[in-house]
């Protein structure tokens, strides 16, 4: 197995070009997207980002698609670290904890094309707000 080092995932963020973005704060269109192409890692993903068992097992019991299961995943993540709930400090759970280059590959194109004011579907007014304050 390969042991990556910080200077590679920086070197991988500055080959797909977002380094610049790192330290942005992640926001509710990113999530969604990760969360529509993690499918099952979610959980794991969940544990890395520091969520406790209990909520786990809630947003599995409360949400019945995989997507949205890791959508409510990463937005407890972000709503608990609040302005550390960086682009990232979230890839680099993805790279290191995950393994998953693939999905950093997506993220970045999906960072790439500044998709923003995307409100995701079912968000409540409390979100939107959130989302508002710190985009």
């Amino acid at each position: 197995m390969t042991s990556f080092t910080k200077e590679d995932f920086n070197q991988l963020l500055e080959e797909e070009g977002i380094l610049h973005k790192a330290s942005n704060m992640v926001d509710c269109p990113l999530l969604q997207f990760l969360a529509k192409n993690m499918s099952d890692d979610w959980k794991p993903l969940a544990r890395y980002l520091n969520i406790d068992e209990p909520k786990i097992t809630e947003i599995e019991h409360d949400n019945k698609h995989l997507s949205e299961q890791a959508f409510k995943a990463l937005y407890t993540w972000r709503e608990q670290d609040g302005r550390d709930a960086t682009v990232g400090k979230l890839l680099e759970v993805v790279y290191f904890d995950l393994n998953n280059r693939l999905l950093i590959s997506q993220a970045a194109g999906f960072l790439k094309r500044g998709k923003r004011n995307v409100v995701v579907a079912g968000m409540t007014p409390e979100q939107v707000s959130w989302e508002k304050t710190f985009a």
